[in-house]
């Protein structure tokens, strides 16, 4: 899982985003307290509210015309869905970004305010990919809590995300968990026979998860007892980011034809363990070169045509 670039992160946490209610306009920035939307809260008797815009989706510049229907589409899903809402802007004091039509939406439960930002997104064309770190990290960054514990944390978040994706076709949406993306010995890491049967019950098609690194590698073999649902594919890692070591094209493939022996030749996409950007500083060297992380993406090309004439002949 990646973090947004250090610049775009900056952009979000200088922005103003102005409301305008019929109260009065008033301004929100992040991490900071707001009395006005406390009392406009206050005013419609709820206790939470998203500030949602269907602009620029991923966050790259789109052009006024796509814009505007991007935002009609999500008026049109806000009235669906009943819920009340003002209009807002989202304004970068540096002129960067130009202002992006929005709405700030009354007592939205953060489940329903994803769903709408998820539908956005596939409804601009592209395949959702839901960058879940937190599901395999949570054990590791709770060491008070059992096994037992975490799985249940994991299932109500997953209850969350489900309903979210409701009225996404799962082939349109991915679905990634990882231990992050910094070297590490990984010893508190939680083992995958402990989640794959929470993950599969997940409303994705495609399921992306660590196996190249050798604290995961072993764990192919959970499929052997978790059943994979009829029409879900599995995008193991390959070739992993906590290593600079670039792997063999013939382990590469090797990974993927024995877990292929489990699931079905149709059922796995290589992929990588994790993303490689591994700091956000523009002071820091990363952890792996560009050099190192190309060579490494062509060996897992090469890998998968191996492993293709083996599974296909």
């Amino acid at each position: 899982m990646n973090d947004p670039p250090a610049a775009l992160a900056a952009a979000y946490l200088r922005a103003s985003y102005r409301v305008e209610s019929l109260e009065g306009p008033f301004t929100l920035r992040i991490g900071e307290y707001c009395a006005a939307l406390q009392r406009w809260h206050e005013q419609l008797g709820v206790d939470c509210s998203a500030f949602i815009s269907a602009a620029n989706p991923f966050s790259v510049p789109t052009d006024d015309k796509q814009n505007a229907a991007a935002h009609e589409r999500l008026l049109k899903r806000l009235a669906t869905a009943g819920l009340s809402a003002v209009p807002g802007m989202g304004l970068d004091p540096n002129g960067q970004w130009v202002p992006e039509r929005s709405m700030l939406v009354a007592g939205i439960p953060v489940a329903e305010a994803l769903r709408q930002e998820y539908l956005a997104i596939v409804d601009a064309g592209f395949m959702l990919q839901i960058d879940d770190p937190r599901l395999a990290m949570h054990y590791m960054l709770s060491p008070d809590e059992t096994v037992g514990e975490t799985r249940a944390w994991a299932q109500r978040r997953i209850e969350a995300l489900n309903h979210a994706l409701r009225d996404i076709a799962p082939e349109r949406v991915r679905h990634h968990t990882c231990y992050g993306i910094n070297m590490g010995p990984r010893t508190s890491d939680f083992e995958l026979k402990h989640l794959a049967d929470l993950i599969v019950t997940i409303r994705a098609g495609y399921y992306s998860f660590e196996m190249a690194n050798p604290r995961h590698e072993h764990e192919w073999r959970v499929w052997e007892t978790v059943k994979l649902p009829e029409g879900k594919v599995l995008m193991p890692g390959c070739v992993t980011q906590a290593s600079v070591v670039v792997e063999h094209p013939e382990l590469v493939a090797q990974r993927i034809v024995r877990l292929a022996g489990l699931v079905g030749r149709e059922r796995v996409m290589a992929s990588t363990d994790c993303g490689f950007a591994s700091t956000l500083s523009a002071t820091e060297p990363p952890e792996i070169e560009p050099e190192i992380v190309w060579a490494k993406l062509a060996s897992l090309v090469e890998g998968a045509r191996l492993a293709s004439r083996t599974l296909w002949g």
